[in-house]
């Protein structure tokens, strides 16, 4: 075919061989006249169903390529058209194929002495299409993958600010909220923000634990994994990660450690009081131990004497504090430990004064009242003890202990009154 004059938009002129063009082009390639006709035409053109000069009766020209061709068949200048074309069914198991098969046309305007034509050469994009298919779905998959394995995930910049949150935010707050703000303010202690690396890591980290504060103040537990984030040029641009919350997990980690705890004090309780064979001894070492192994500032038994009062029977005072004031507080405690005796309370009972507070519970045998236990902890000027409640684990160890210390008691009382007796009988 002749020379012809090809004019692109910038208004540059070039003489081309658009025979050779056509016949050479690695992709399809037509030549049509100004009516939009093709005249010239090479197999690929042919093969990809498009119409040409000996193409079969029902080919036709995608929408799209019709549309630009036109446009520039019209306007004289160049256009870019795409073209989808449809492709066998993927075989069995074959993931990331496009549905379709995707052209790029390039529409040249061409002219030459006896004619204007219009010159289009294609481009198979069907490889980038599949490569930026297969990376959409492995987005996808990496997104819901960690929608679904995590409870938080997040993206920092290099100053600890939230830039990129899940759909689901992080606990009550919405992605929203939380874009733009430092990390650190979700932390439970702001100590712990200050030493925790896991949302700065410069290398990867695996669950470490985060506590963070929801919208009410209530503190969640978290495991947080996360891996740094570079530029191109390898420098450090923030971490990113999930959180898994495990605050339900820990919580019965605790309430286990605690039943562990509160077993092993009341096993080594019995296991001294077992060690005594003498009933006094018994309490004096049931009341010791008792103190060591909960903490006290005082552990105190008392007996229902015959006279229908009580007596101190075992006292250990470990606290210099209780102990100097042990002589103004024994009164009280005694009425309030008679009280309890005398209604039958069942159960623990709180009692406090200005400089002590009391946890006291009945002892019996054979469903009779006869004594009481009481454990007792300072308050000092400041209201310590308003920080260390009396606990379950305490109230597990003193009922413990009390069931015990009924049996004690009345062997106590039985071994008095068989020395009461021969001091009698020595006496007369």
């Amino acid at each position: 075919m002749a020379q012809v004059t090809a004019r692109v938009e910038n208004e540059d002129t070039a003489t081309l061989d658009v025979g050779a063009i056509v016949s050479e082009h690695h992709g399809p390639a037509c030549l049509f006249d100004t009516s939009r006709q093709p005249i010239l035409a090479n197999a690929k053109w042919l093969d990809a169903g498009l119409p040409g000069s000996s193409a079969p009766a029902g080919s036709f020209l995608p929408g799209q390529l019709a549309v630009d061709l036109l446009q520039s068949s019209t306007t004289g200048r160049a256009g870019i058209s795409m073209a989808r074309f449809p492709m066998p069914e993927p075989a069995a198991g074959q993931r990331n194929a496009p549905a379709d098969a995707v052209f790029e046309f390039t529409i040249l305007p061409v002219t030459t002495p006896a004619m204007a034509a219009l010159l289009v050469l294609g481009t198979d994009r069907t490889p980038i299409e599949t490569l930026q298919q297969a990376l959409k779905e492995s987005r996808e998959f990496h997104r819901a993958f960690a929608a679904c394995s995590a409870d938080f995930i997040w993206q920092v910049d290099a100053t600890g600010v939230i830039d990129y949150t899940g759909p689901r935010g992080l606990l009550d707050y919405s992605p929203d909220e939380v874009f733009g703000c430092p990390i650190v303010r979700f932390y439970t202690d702001i100590k712990e923000a200050q030493a925790s690396l896991v949302f700065l890591s410069r290398e990867p980290m695996w669950e470490r634990e985060v506590w963070l504060s929801d919208k009410g103040g209530a503190s969640h537990c978290f495991l947080v994994s996360s891996v740094p984030v570079t530029d191109s040029s390898g420098q450090w641009q923030g971490a990113r990660g999930v959180g898994r919350e495990v605050t339900d997990q820990r919580a019965r980690e605790a309430e286990l450690k605690k039943a562990r705890t509160s077993q092993r004090m009341i096993a080594t309780v019995l296991h001294a009081m077992r060690s005594e064979v003498d009933p006094r001894a018994i309490l004096d070492a049931a009341a010791i131990v008792a103190a060591d192994s909960a903490e006290l500032d005082a552990c105190l038994v008392a007996r229902t004497n015959e006279r229908g009062a009580l007596d101190w029977v075992a006292k250990t005072l470990p606290a210099p504090g209780m102990k100097a004031d042990f002589e103004e507080l024994s009164a009280p405690l005694l009425a309030r430990m008679a009280e309890a005796i005398a209604t039958a309370a069942r159960g623990s009972i709180r009692f406090e004064t200005p400089k002590a507070q009391f946890l006291i519970a009945v002892t019996s045998v054979d469903g009779t009242a006869n004594g009481a236990v009481a454990f007792g902890r300072s308050i000092g000027g400041d209201g310590s003890a308003e920080l260390w409640p009396w606990s379950p684990e305490d109230e597990h160890v003193l009922r413990a202990m009390t069931e015990q210390l009924g049996i004690s008691l009345a062997q106590y009382e039985l071994v008095e009154t068989l020395r009461q007796g021969r001091k009698a009988k020595h006496a007369g």
